[in-house]
């Protein structure tokens, strides 16, 4: 069996405890690309530890965006923010005399995970629905095709051409955007050319 140091079972115990005493309602669940910024995390960042909140910035900064970007799930935001702090963890405790450190870093990276996927709900809907489609061209990531959303909200089509692209707006005002087309022109009449 394996043993926990009794300094890493105090910090997970202590940590669990701030990490759900913390009250998650009335504050702002918006995601603030600044890192551990959609709004309680900030909170939970400060209570948990100084070096974990600057430890897990870039993490919680991808995390942000990730809830900001339409169509994905608050599941695959979370899991990858886990990861992400996991692997942070591993490069910067990489020793045999860093393994200690390793350890509590992980149960760092647990405990803001745990608090994302159980008290982040909130957050995310309110980032999705920021994140969702208005007017104007938009392209599924890793698809090539340009969608112009127009009608405040009522309709959808393809634009074929680049000309058409520069009618709509040009190539500037292409907005990419995670998820399906299904999701993406969810509401709205789709014409399969504009």
């Amino acid at each position: 069996m394996k043993r926990i140091s009794p300094l890493f079972s105090a910090f997970s115990f202590i940590s669990a405890a701030l990490v759900s005493g913390l009250s998650f309602d009335n504050l702002p669940a918006m995601a603030q690309s600044a890192g551990c910024g959609s709004g309680w995390n900030n909170t939970a960042a400060k209570v948990l530890t100084p070096i974990a909140s600057n430890q897990f910035r870039v993490a919680c900064g991808e995390h942000d965006i990730c809830y900001d970007t339409f169509g994905k799930s608050q599941q695959e935001c979370d899991k990858a923010f886990h990861n992400r702090m996991l692997s942070i963890c591993a490069r910067d405790h990489n020793t045999i005399l860093g393994r200690p450190l390793r350890i509590a870093c992980n149960g760092r990276a647990d405990a803001y995970y745990t608090a994302v996927r159980d008290h982040g709900a909130d957050a995310y809907r309110k980032a999705q629905a920021s994140a969702k489609a208005g007017d104007g061209l938009y392209k599924i990531a890793n698809n090539p095709p340009i969608y112009h959303l127009y009608g405040s909200g009522r309709s959808a089509c393809w634009v074929r051409t680049a000309q058409g692209v520069e009618q709509r707006g040009g190539w500037g005002s292409v907005r990419v955007v995670g998820g399906s087309l299904q999701n993406l022109v969810r509401g709205r009449e789709y014409k399969d050319r504009c």
